[in-house]
C-alpha cells in the first residue's frame, strides 16, 4: 500500500520531479527516499535551532526554566554572590540617595534605598471576591526600609554589598514611588532633639540644604490609597514626623515619579491607578521648599496640575535622560487590561520653571508591549526591563480559557533606546528606535531597578566608559499553579550596560521581542512534533 509521507504545499526551492509529486488535493506527496531524508533532517535539528517571533497563547516560564546566569564571554548579567535581600520583596520604592548616615559606625557618600513593598513569600495570591470575581493581592505589606551600598575591590572583582536596616517608615505601603529632593532645613531650637521630640524651628533655613527621600502614593495593607507623603532625612537618620498629604484626586498607586533634574525640591508624579484601579493620565507637580523634624510640611509644600499624558496608564515607570522625562508601557482599564501598552511619551523639563507650555509627546514605541516593568536612564540611554504582558485569548471558548494567573506572561526581555541616534543610517525611519539587548537571566516583574555609576573604576584598563550599571532587586516570577501565586524573590542582579553594548548583543527582532519562556514553549512543541513524526515513520517502515 502507498503510505508516502504527506506535507502541506509551501513556497520554497523546488525539488527534483522524481522525488515530489503534487496530488489532486493540493498536498505534496514525497517519495519514500525523500521522506526518509526529511525526517532525518528534522530529528537531527535541535529544538533550539528553530526560532519564532510568535508567542504561544498560553506560554509561561518559571525561574527554574532559565539559565542561572547569562555571563560567559561578553555576558551582561550577573547575580551577586552571597547577597540577597533581607526578605523576598516586590512592588517597592527605590532611589539612590547622595548621602546617608546608615548607623553610628557606617556611612556612605551614596546608597540605594529600598522602601516598603510586598514582603509575602507568595507575592500576589489569587483570591475570589464577594461578587465571584477573581484577582491577585499581596497579603503582607512592609513598612521596612533598607540601605544598600554596592562595593567591589577593583574593576576586575565581582560586585558585592551589604543591606542595612533603616528606621521603619511611619506606615506600610507598596506599589508606590520614591524620589530624592533637595530642601532647606530649619534648625530645631529650644530643646528640640532633631527627632520630633519637641522644640521650635528658626524658620530661616539656617540649617542649610539637604537631600531627603520622600515616598508618594501606593496602597496599604487594606488595598486603600495612601495619601501621606513621608520623608526620610538621612543626615538625621529619622523620618519626618509630620507628613504632607496628596490632594484629593491626586493620590494613586502603580504610578511613576521622578525628581526634576534642575529644580531642587520639585517632584513629578505621573499616571497610576485611582482607588478603583482606573488608569489615570494625570501629572502632579510637587514642590517642597522647607522641611524640619518638628515642623508642618504642609506649610511649605505646594501641589500643581501638570500636563496630562497622551493616554491613561497604570503599572508604569519613568526615567529622566538629558532633560527629558520618559514614561512607557503600562496597563489601562480602557481595554479591560487585556493587553499592555507599547507607547512611549516624553516631556521636556524646563531648566528654570515648572510653568512650562510643553506637553507629553510620543516617541518610538517599545518593541515589546509591557507593564509592571522598570524603566531606567543610564549614560544618555533608556533601558526597559522585564515586566508583564498578557496572553491573547481572543476567540478562545470560555470552557477552554486558562486560569487567571496563566493569562499573564512574565518577560525577560530588555530594550535600549538612545534618543540621540538617528536610525535612518541603519535603514530606519529617521527617528531613534528601541533595540533588543541581552535578556535577563529569568522572567521578572514588579521588581526594583536603579542606575549606579562606579566611581572607583580601574582606569588602568583605559575603560572609563565601563562605569554604568543597573542593579535589580527582588520582584515576582512566573505564575505558580501550586500556590496560585506569583512568588517573590530575594535575588539581586547587576547589569553591565557597557558590556552589553560593547559585545554587540543588540538584536533587531523582526516582529517584536520574544521571552525565554516563549522560546521554551516553542522548543517543547518542536520536540513533541519530532517525536510524533518519528512514530509515524516507524509505523510506515513496519508496513
Amino acid at each position: 500500500m502507498n503510505t508516502s509521507f504527506i506535507a502541506p504545499l509551501a513556497g520554497g526551492r523546488k525539488g527534483k520531479k522524481a522525488n515530489k509529486m503534487k496530488t489532486n488535493d493540493g498536498m505534496v506527496e514525497y517519495t519514500r527516499a525523500t521522506s526518509t531524508l526529511l525526517l532525518l533532517v528534522l530529528l537531527s535539528t535541535p529544538p533550539s535551532s528553530f526560532t519564532t517571533t510568535k508567542r504561544h497563547p498560553f506560554a509561561h516560564a518559571h525561574e527554574e526554566d532559565v539559565d542561572e546566569r547569562r555571563e560567559g564571554e561578553g555576558g551582561a548579567w550577573t547575580y551577586l554572590d552571597d547577597v540577597v535581600l533581607p526578605t523576598p520583596l516586590s512592588d517597592m520604592g527605590i532611589s539612590t540617595i547622595p548621602f546617608i548616615g546608615i548607623n553610628d559606625t557606617v556611612s556612605s557618600s551614596r546608597a540605594i534605598v529600598i522602601t516598603g513593598g510586598c514582603d509575602s513569600a507568595d507575592g500576589n495570591e489569587l483570591i475570589v471576591f464577594d461578587d465571584g470575581g477573581e484577582g491577585f493581592v499581596c497579603k503582607s505589606v512592609s513598612s521596612r526600609a533598607y540601605a544598600f551600598v554596592p562595593t567591589r575591590a577593583s574593576h576586575h572583582e565581582p560586585w558585592t554589598g551589604t543591606f542595612v536596616n533603616l528606621p521603619d517608615m511611619p506606615r506600610p505601603r507598596y506599589r508606590h514611588v520614591s524620589a530624592v529632593v533637595d530642601v532647606v532645613v530649619d534648625v530645631v531650637v529650644d530643646g528640640g532633639d532633631g527627632g520630633g521630640g519637641g522644640g521650635s524651628t528658626t524658620g530661616d533655613g539656617s540649617g542649610g540644604t539637604t537631600a531627603v527621600l520622600c515616598v508618594f502614593g501606593g496602597r496599604d495593607e487594606l488595598d486603600g490609597l495612601v495619601y501621606e507623603v513621608d520623608c526620610y532625612d538621612p543626615s538625621m537618620g529619622t523620618w519626618i514626623d509630620a507628613p504632607t498629604y496628596l490632594p484629593s484626586g491626586r493620590a494613586s498607586s502603580d504610578l511613576a515619579g521622578f525628581a526634576h533634574p534642575h529644580l531642587p525640591g520639585v517632584v513629578y508624579l505621573v499616571g497610576g491607578y485611582d482607588e478603583s484601579y482606573r488608569a489615570l493620565d494625570i501629572t502632579t507637580i510637587v514642590t517642597m521648599t522647607t522641611i524640619s523634624s518638628s515642623g508642618d510640611m504642609n506649610a511649605t509644600t505646594t501641589y500643581a496640575v501638570g500636563p496630562a499624558l497622551t493616554g491613561m496608564r497604570g503599572d508604569v515607570d519613568a526615567a529622566v535622560v538629558d532633560g527629558y522625562a520618559y514614561v512607557s508601557g503600562g496597563f489601562t482599564h480602557e481595554n479591560e487590561y487585556e493587553t499592555p501598552m507599547d507607547t512611549v511619551e516624553r516631556l521636556l523639563l524646563e531648566s528654570t520653571t515648572t510653568n512650562s507650555t510643553e506637553d507629553w509627546k510620543g516617541v518610538d514605541a517599545l518593541d515589546q508591549e509591557r507593564g509592571d516593568k522598570q524603566l531606567v536612564g543610564l549614560d544618555g540611554r533608556l533601558y526597559a526591563m522585564g515586566g508583564e504582558t498578557k496572553v491573547n485569548v481572543t476567540g478562545v471558548p470560555e470552557s477552554e480559557l486558562p486560569d487567571l494567573g496563566s493569562r499573564s506572561e512574565i518577560l525577560d526581555t530588555v530594550e535600549v533606546f538612545d534618543p540621540t541616534v538617528d536610525d535612518v543610517v541603519d535603514g530606519g525611519g529617521g527617528v531613534a528606535e528601541w533595540h533588543i539587548l541581552a535578556p535577563m537571566p529569568g522572567q521578572l516583574f514588579r521588581f526594583g531597578a536603579v542606575e549606579w555609576q562606579d566611581e572607583n573604576n580601574d582606569l588602568e584598563e583605559d575603560d572609563d566608559d565601563d562605569d554604568g550599571y543597573i542593579f535589580v532587586f527582588g520582584g515576582q516570577v512566573g505564575y505558580d499553579g501550586d500556590c496560585e501565586c506569583f512568588r517573590t524573590t530575594d535575588k539581586v542582579l547587576v547589569f553591565n550596560a557597557h558590556r552589553a553594548l560593547e559585545h554587540d548583543e543588540i538584536e533587531d527582532v523582526d516582529g517584536g521581542a520574544t521571552s525565554a519562556g516563549t522560546t521554551a514553549v516553542v522548543d517543547a512543541a518542536r520536540a513533541a512534533f519530532a517525536v510524533a513524526v518519528a512514530g509515524v515513520f516507524l509505523l510506515w517502515i513496519a508496513s
